[in-house]
C-alpha cells in the first residue's frame, strides 16, 4: 500500500465502472466517487486521482471526493465495502449500502443494525444496483413516474 503504483494498477471490480457510468446518466441521481487516503503513504492521493481519470475519464475527476472522514459528506446513498464508517457525524445524511467483498462477506444481520447498514450489493455485474437505486428514489418521491 506504500508502494508507487500500487493504488494506480488496482483492478476494476467487474462491471463497477460500466455500472458507476450507467447510474450517472439516471434523471434524479447525482454520482460521486468518494474514497479515504491511506494517510501514511504519499502515492495514494495522486494515484486514486490517476485511476479515476484512467478508468471513468477526466471529467469524473471534479467527481471525485477524498476525504478521512465520510461521514461530513452529504449524499442519499453511500455504497462502500467498509462496513463501520465512523467519524465525526453520527446520523450521517446517507444510508449505507455494503458492497461485498471477502472481507466482510461474513457479516450478518445483527452487525448491520449495529454498523446501521441499510443494505448490501453483492456485485455490479448483475444490474441488482438498479433496484436500490429505483427503491431509493420511489421510497423519496425522486425522479419520474419512468423509475
Amino acid at each position: 500500500m506504500h508502494e508507487k503504483d500500487f493504488f494506480f494498477t488496482l483492478p476494476e471490480i467487474e462491471d463497477a465502472v460500466k455500472a458507476v457510468k450507467e447510474m450517472s446518466v439516471i434523471p434524479g441521481v447525482e454520482v460521486f466517487i468518494c474514497t479515504a487516503p491511506v494517510n501514511d503513504s504519499k502515492y495514494c492521493a495522486p494515484e486514486k486521482y490517476a485511476w479515476i481519470e484512467k478508468h471513468f475519464g477526466p471529467s469524473w475527476i471534479r467527481r471525485m471526493i477524498l476525504t478521512s472522514d465520510k461521514t461530513l459528506i452529504n449524499g442519499d446513498l453511500l455504497i462502500d465495502d467498509n462496513h463501520f464508517i465512523k467519524g465525526t457525524v453520527d446520523e450521517t445524511s446517507w444510508d449505507h449500502i455494503l458492497f461485498t467483498q471477502c472481507h466482510n462477506r461474513h457479516l450478518d444481520e445483527k452487525h448491520f443494525q449495529e454498523d446501521k447498514i441499510a443494505g448490501r450489493l453483492d456485485n455490479w455485474k448483475d444490474g441488482s444496483w438498479r433496484h436500490l437505486i429505483d427503491q431509493y428514489m420511489k421510497k423519496h418521491h425522486i425522479g419520474t413516474s419512468s423509475h
